[in-house]
């Protein structure tokens, strides 16, 4: 990476590993736009501290079906009602903090699994079916969009999203 204090522009070059060392810069210099309109360029995330922009990141929360059984308070790991209470609280002062600070951009936790459905498309024709696409233990529980200055930044929030589930957390990188 060439030394500059501009942000680097263009596509992916040779010496790149991934896409994961770029960012999606608007032309006015953010990295998102509030209409949508505006001409891109990409930035080395090496450079994007000259380029003073945000990155956002998915928080994904994971869960199996004892899961979801604990917080409807039934199931072998059953959670009290205090203890549910306490559960959604900690999530909910989590969110606060985070959407009073601007880093919080969405948080959602979703449905158990068996309210899911799969769509796809056959013949140009939609086939919905029942469940979740992937045969697996763990399904994902909740995610949360965070728009964080650094990607250090964005550990200590996922370390924290961890805390409030007692479990792992996923953290990826948002492009576009």
């Amino acid at each position: 990476m060439p030394e500059t204090s501009e942000p680097t522009t263009g596509s992916l070059h040779a010496g790149r590993d991934s896409f994961e060392d770029f960012l999606l810069l608007r032309d006015d210099g953010t990295s998102r736009s509030p209409d949508g309109t505006g001409s891109c360029h990409l930035v080395s995330m090496s450079d994007r501290a000259d380029a003073e922009v945000t990155v956002k990141y998915m928080v994904m929360t994971y869960g199996g079906p004892s899961d979801w059984e604990a917080l409807a308070g039934t199931g072998p790991n059953a959670m009290s009602p205090a203890e549910i209470a306490a559960h959604f609280e900690a999530m909910q002062a989590l969110h606060e903090e985070l959407a009073a600070t601007g880093e919080l951009v969405t948080a959602f936790g979703l449905s158990e699994p068996a309210s899911a459905q799969t769509v796809d498309i056959h013949g140009g024709t939609p086939v919905v079916s029942d469940g979740p696409y992937a045969e697996t233990k763990e399904f994902l529980a909740g995610f949360g969009i965070i728009d964080v200055a650094t990607h250090e930044r964005a550990i200590e929030l996922a370390a924290r999203f961890a805390g409030v589930v007692s479990t792992r957390v996923e953290l990826r990188p948002v492009y576009g």
